[in-house]
């Protein structure tokens, strides 16, 4: 049961430094593999020409 004035949810209490940090890793590791997948994609069109 919840009583009047407790303390805030976890949810509520974010370090928007540490927050910012984890964003801009997932959106750079996000590019790599963008990046990754391209190169495999291309890599696999190449040799699949070389065979035909």
């Amino acid at each position: 049961m919840a009583t009047i004035g407790s303390s805030l949810p976890a949810a509520t209490q974010v370090d928007l430094s540490s927050t910012a940090l984890q964003l801009t890793e997932a959106r750079t590791d996000f590019g790599l593999n963008a990046a990754m997948l391209r190169t495999s994609l291309d890599m696999e069109k190449r040799v699949l020409d070389i065979l035909a």
